[in-house]
């Protein structure tokens, strides 16, 4: 009594809307024989096949998703079905909210996590060798261990000065540790194991200084013994840079990350957590001649998606060489997302499609139908230069040979050495001339 209309449409041409976006859509009309194909494509053929219909596609690769405006009108993909000039489209579209007040979904089919590849570590600077041994809070405590010893010494001398014991000698103790600089210069040495001079009068520092001299020198030894050992470390390997492998990563990092669509931002529209707010502040447009130039110069993230299977949706610009060189994989995603086909308001193509979906996944096809596309259409060199690039590359990573750069730091300190104390003897000529009744010995 009620026969169901859309089982067999007897030829009638369904059109979609799409654009190439490997794995997803595959289309080349120009091509000889036409080359149409891609993951979602193929849920598009299996559909017209099973309701005896012929596949009609249209694209707009200039806009590619496109958008809607609130008079119900659009461009791209969204636009195109908005205004009912398709009866589907798909590439990629996401559960977004605002398109779903004006398109219908079906039935999610893919799970896709959009993460990036970022600019890669760069190699520190050798001049940094003499400060990588210990964290900025290690040389905190070695500074405040500094500071503290010398005012140790001082305050001991001051009250040894104060409080006078027998058998020892009071002035001989009070020359040496009577001001605070000459503390701070001996805690200095002790730090670098220079030991104190050797005080040849047996009554010189044999009450509390000693003591103090003697656990200070315990302690600076052991110091001295492990910035040895983490040196040691980093003149055997090199270091790099923090990498971006999470999101807080990327936000502190301020480096871009870019795209030839906004559609990246889709999903990230309503959120009002101020790090993806910050990370929406990073994200740019750009055509894909720029975008292929900056994947060579590794100062910006790429997004891309990794697939169920395994496999990464990569733009065209970005190459293998670009991700060897330059960019590595991101180890958290920026978010997740569910891919459906679009449908105009009230579609009733829907439930039928919503079956096949169903009937898909449950057969495992969407996977299988992946790595087809992926090894027909996708660089496989890209594929696993993006899987393997978090891995550390054998190439300059391993024990080398000391070079120059590895003493650079430890050159630049001992400059900055004699230079300043060339500058502190000027000043003492010129100060000691200064003085009336002074005059520089001969």
């Amino acid at each position: 009594m009620y026969p169901d209309k859309v089982s067999n449409l007897m030829g009638k041409r369904l059109t979609m809307a799409t654009f190439t976006y490997r794995p997803y859509s595959v289309v080349d009309l120009n091509a000889s024989p036409p080359v149409l194909d891609g993951t979602e494509t193929r849920i598009a053929l299996e559909f017209c096949k099973k309701l005896n219909a012929t596949l009609g596609v249209i694209v707009d690769a200039e806009n590619e998703w496109g958008e809607i405006y609130e008079n119900y009108t659009g461009k791209g993909i969204l636009g195109n079905v908005v205004e009912d000039r398709t009866d589907f489209g798909y590439g990629a579209i996401y559960l977004w909210d605002y398109e779903h007040h004006y398109v219908d979904y079906s039935h999610p089919y893919i799970r896709t996590g959009i993460t990036c590849v970022a600019p890669r570590p760069d190699l520190l600077a050798g001049w940094l060798t003499p400060v990588l041994p210990f964290t900025v809070t290690s040389w905190a405590a070695v500074a405040a261990s500094v500071v503290a010893s010398a005012l140790s010494l001082f305050a001991i001398t001051k009250a040894t000065d104060k409080f006078p014991g027998t058998g020892t000698n009071v002035q001989a103790g009070a020359k040496r540790y009577s001001s605070v600089w000459d503390c701070a210069f001996n805690a200095l040495g002790l730090l670098v194991l220079q030991t104190p001079p050797d005080e040849r009068r047996p009554t010189r520092l044999v009450g509390p200084n000693r003591h103090v001299l003697v656990w200070l020198t315990i302690m600076f030894l052991l110091i001295t013994t492990s910035y040895g050992s983490g040196l040691s470390s980093i003149l055997t390997l090199p270091r790099f840079g923090p990498p971006i492998d999470t999101v807080p990563d990327l936000a502190a990092s301020n480096i871009p990350w870019a795209a030839t669509h906004p559609a990246w931002l889709f999903s990230l529209r309503e959120d009002r957590d101020p790090l993806t707010v910050h990370i929406t502040s990073q994200f740019r447009i750009m055509k894909n001649e720029e975008l292929k130039k900056h994947s060579f110069m590794g100062d910006i993230a790429f997004p891309i998606e990794r697939l169920p299977a395994g496999h990464y949706a990569v733009g065209d610009y970005i190459t293998e060489q670009a991700v060897a060189t330059k960019l590595r994989l991101m180890k958290q995603d920026l978010y997740f997302e569910f891919v459906p086909i679009i449908v105009r308001k009230g579609s009733p193509y829907l439930a039928s499609l919503n079956k096949l979906i169903h009937r898909l996944l449950d057969s495992g096809l969407m996977i299988k139908w992946e790595q087809q596309v992926v090894s027909a259409f996708l660089p496989m060199g890209v594929q696993r230069a993006v899987s393997q690039s978090q891995k550390a590359s054998s190439d300059g990573c391993g024990p080398t040979k000391l070079h120059y750069k590895h003493i650079e730091g430890c050159l630049y300190l001992l400059f900055l050495g004699h230079a300043v104390s060339t500058l502190a003897f000027v000043g003492e000529l010129v100060y000691t001339r200064s003085i009336p009744g002074t005059s520089s010995p001969k």
